[in-house]
Parts: structure tokens; sequence; C-alpha cells
């Protein structure tokens, strides 16, 4: 009686009767059910962020969103003023500071919003809508550093000890000064900011147009911000990734 590898051999496929065994019990095997979603209604509120405490509702989500849209229009009325004085670049410095911390609570409510329910397409058009934003900030804020750059260390620093205000802001100025040879031109940084609107942030992280290398000053508020979640700023004004927690993780806002 013919074996079986003599079968296979006679119909011209070489095959061992072992592995057609394994073949055989891997065959029957099937894949686990999915487990049913749980509907987060009925999950209880401990387990779950409370966006209340960013914004009370999309009301007021929208008048934020506005006034950032406002303040970064301002901001790049700016341009151009630096040289003026001290009181010109303490402006702009604590301009940036406010745009910072409102971008903050803008695009984590929608995100956050978005994430407890990814099926809800108005949500993410809102999402959406505050990426168009940030793009729209990063190139309103692309003539910062090389302006800044064009006027002497020296007469920055005498500014800085004249006023208190901006003497907060030393470490983050001189830091840019230091990194001066790693920073564009205007016509450069513009180029670099319009590179913004082709790069969308993934599900895990988001790009801040406040992160860039003149806001490395503490914030006047500190307490407004995780530490982990502060503005850090980065050679060229190109802005940090930052982690957007989970709720799963029961991140407390």
């Amino acid at each position: 009686m013919p074996t079986a590898t003599a079968t296979a051999k006679d119909a011209g496929v070489c095959r061992s009767p072992r592995y057609d065994r394994k073949m055989d019990l891997l065959s029957t095997a099937e894949a686990a059910a999915a487990p049913d979603l749980r509907d987060r209604a009925n999950i209880d509120n401990r387990y779950k962020w409370n966006l209340n405490d960013i914004f009370s509702g999309w009301e007021e989500w929208q008048r934020a969103y506005e006034t950032l849209d406002t303040k970064i229009a301002a901001y790049a009325a700016l341009q151009g003023t630096l040289a003026q004085g001290a009181d010109r670049l303490l402006t702009a410095m604590q301009l940036s500071d406010d745009i910072g911390q409102l971008t903050y609570k803008v695009w984590y409510f929608a995100g956050l919003k978005y994430d407890e329910d990814q099926r809800d397409n108005a949500i993410n058009a809102k999402r959406q809508q505050v990426q168009i934003l940030f793009a729209k900030a990063s190139q309103a804020s692309a003539w910062f550093n090389p302006e800044l750059l064009a006027i002497p260390l020296p007469t920055v620093q005498q500014w800085m000890s004249a006023d208190p205000g901006l003497a907060m802001y030393r470490f983050a100025l001189e830091d840019l000064y230091r990194q001066q040879e790693h920073v564009l031109d205007e016509k450069g940084e513009q180029l670099l900011s319009l590179d913004r609107r082709c790069q969308a942030p993934d599900d895990q992280a988001v790009d801040r147009p406040g992160d860039h290398a003149h806001l490395r000053a503490v914030s006047r508020d500190p307490g407004d911000q995780p530490q982990s979640e502060r503005p850090r700023g980065v050679v060229r004004g190109v802005p940090q990734r930052v982690r957007r927690p989970r709720e799963h993780l029961r991140v407390a806002l």
C-alpha cells in the first residue's frame, strides 16, 4: 500500500506526513471572538476624565478658539518692532506665553473629546480645525528668531538688566543666541513654517505652535500646566511632540 509520502510524490508534490498532520490540526483552529465594546455612558465617572475642568462645553471652547486666533494675528503684527526696545520684546514674549497656554486648552479639549468616540465626525472636524490654526500660528511666529538675532546680544542683556519682567526670560533669550548658527534667516524660517501644512499630528502626538525656542522661559503661571506638558523649546522653532494622555490611564487634567 503506498505511503502518504509516496502518494505525494506521485502527485508531483514532496511533502512530509508530519507537516501534513500539523496543518490539519491548525485548520480546525478558530480565532477567538472579539470582546464586546463597553458603552462609555455605563462606565463609572471615576474612571473617566472630566473635560469640564478645561471648558464647560463647546461654546466656551469656540470663544477660546477665536481668542487664540486673535492672539496669533496680534503676534504676527509685532513683526519688525523688536528693535524698538525692551517693551516690544517683552510684549512678544508674554503674548507668546499666552498663545502657548491657550493652545493646550483648545487642542486637548477637542482632541480628548474625539478620543471619547472616534466615530464622531463632527468632533473630528473641530480637531482638524485646530490643526489648521496651528499651521497658521507657525507661520505667524516664523519671523521672531531671525529678527531677535539681528539685535546684538549686549543690547538685549542691557534691556533685561533694566526690566525685571524681561529678565525672567534671560535663559531663553541667551540660549537662542547660543544656538544662533542653527537658526535660519527670515525666508528660511518662513519656508520651514509652511511645512506645517503638510504635517498632521498622529494619533498620539501634537505639534504645538507655542514650542519655539523663545518659549523656554518658565511660564508666568507654572501651576497651569503639568510639568510633563509645559512648552519645551527647540532649535529653529521646530516644535516638540508631546504625548496626549489616554483616558484608560485615568489622567487627571
